[in-house]
């Protein structure tokens, strides 16, 4: 039964259903123009019009040849062109993710919509790969194996600085403000790590659940992936898989009927995401993730997933790591050199959720203390915050919004949206390891905000286990 899902998976993800997969060829040229539509008619163009935004599609060319798309949102719903130079954002999504996925559940739970809507110059990056970036000079995405030979060492070494250099030259700014979610943040920190001069070109970095250290990370599929790297490693060769879940018009049809809002599996829809990212049922509106499928997932190479697992099972922020051998002959030693992140000399905001199974507290405070210029440390005051909450939770925008919009404001020389004093931060708390808040005066108090009951705690306890159980069963099967 094993093989069989893994062959099936491998079906999915190396694109043998095609004929429902959408492909790079069904995808317009990039570099202007309309943005292609995905999925079941998902048009970028056409969801930011109909909320009053200008839109505009770029396409970016890397050093090896990867064609990536930016989506640009250069002015507010209030606003109309001009030739004024604004502030600019870059905003970058994580693994298996895409722009499309910050803009489609509208203005009032959307960042940046909200930062356009302040008057910033907003830009969306999309990693090579997804849905909207898999075009390259000379490999096509659906035949050629070699195309999908990256992992986020790539990324940071191409994708990351060829976005900030498009977006600063057609901006006219010297510096932008980048804000990065998971691998987002990832792909930063080894760029800034490893060529120092981005540093420059960042007046702040927003990092939302920063994944750089993967130590702590408590999703329970994940620890059994990695206490079988070595399977997965033979297995994925086996079976020549290079991708992973592309954006399929047979998932998402099947999805969307399973997700539909008062049906009778609806509520077994929010499973799949809690799994991964954490349960948290309070903050979840069901209905949101049937429109989130219009652009979720988006694909990712097998060899992002194998790094992600190399850095849970060896605790290091560091290169991908192929044996010793080749190891030897890519990076002249035997292990892979790791990213020094005491070099991230730009301004970094840290932001991370108490209930992240992908993005632990301990690594996140291990970060911060090597992070030379962290301006701000927030854990969000919500016990039962998870991976995915920073774009799908129903009060992200009271939660987390507002806050990374008032920082953002500060360094851009805007007035403040709205106070924060009500709001907890890591400037003047610190978490301990029970998961409780000390304040300056020593006094401890715990960050659920009142928001929660104890059931959720028993919900959560019964997810692992739920988790763990499927896992094994899947493995022994």
């Amino acid at each position: 039964m094993y093989i069989v899902l893994l062959v099936f998976v491998s079906l999915i993800s190396s694109g043998c259903l095609a004929e429902f997969v959408i492909t790079a060829h069904e995808r317009e040229e990039l570099g202007g123009g309309e943005a292609p539509t995905v999925g079941l008619g998902f048009n970028m163009e056409s969801l930011l019009k109909k909320y009053g935004y200008p839109f505009e599609n770029h396409g970016v060319i890397t050093e090896d040849g990867y064609v990536l798309a930016l989506h640009r949102i250069p002015y507010g719903r209030n606003s109309s062109e001009t030739n004024e130079t604004k502030p600019a954002v870059l905003i970058v999504h994580g693994i298996g993710s895409s722009s499309g996925d910050f803009v489609v559940l509208g203005p009032e739970r959307s960042l940046p919509l909200m930062l356009a809507d302040l008057g910033y110059d907003v830009w969306l990056g999309n990693n090579r790969g997804n849905t909207w970036s898999r075009k390259h000079q000379t490999l096509d995405a659906d035949k050629n194996s070699s195309f999908w030979d990256f992992s986020f060492d790539e990324l940071s070494l191409y994708d990351t600085p060829a976005m900030i250099d498009h977006v600063l030259t057609v901006s006219r700014n010297e510096k932008l403000s980048y804000v990065g979610h998971s691998q987002g943040t990832t792909q930063f920190f080894a760029l800034a790590s490893q060529q120092p001069d981005y540093n420059d070109k960042v007046n702040v970095m927003m990092a939302l659940g920063p994944a750089v250290y993967c130590g702590n990370m408590s999703n329970p599929i994940v620890q059994f992936l990695k206490d079988y790297y070595t399977v997965v490693e033979l297995l994925t060769s086996y079976l020549n898989l290079t991708e992973i879940l592309p954006h399929s018009l047979v998932i998402e049809t099947a999805l969307k009927l399973v997700c539909k809002d008062g049906g009778e599996y609806q509520e077994a829809c929010p499973i799949i995401l809690f799994i991964l990212f954490g349960f948290d049922s309070d903050q979840l509106n069901r209905s949101d993730i049937k429109v989130l499928l219009d652009t979720f997932p988006a694909g990712f190479a097998i060899k992002e997933l194998k790094h992600y697992l190399q850095l849970v099972k060896s605790n290091t922020f560091r290169q991908f790591d192929y044996g010793i051998l080749n190891n030897m002959a890519k990076y002249n030693k035997s292990s892979p050199p790791e990213y020094n992140v005491s070099l991230v000399t730009a301004p970094v905001a840290l932001y991370y959720g108490q209930n992240d199974w992908l993005v632990g507290m301990a690594d996140v405070n291990r970060l911060a203390d090597e992070l030379p210029n962290v301006v701000e440390k927030r854990l969000i005051d919500y016990e039962y915050f998870n991976h995915i909450d920073f774009i799908l939770a129903k009060d992200v925008a009271s939660m987390l919004y507002f806050n990374v919009i008032n920082k953002l404001n500060e360094i851009n020389g805007f007035a403040p949206i709205i106070s924060t004093s009500t709001l907890s931060t890591s400037a003047t708390s610190t978490t301990n390891e029970s998961g409780s808040t000390t304040s300056p005066d020593n006094t401890t108090s715990t960050e659920d905000g009142g928001r929660h009951t104890g059931s959720a705690s028993s919900l959560n306890k019964m997810a692992h286990i739920i988790c763990i159980f499927v896992a094994v069963l899947i493995f022994v099967i």
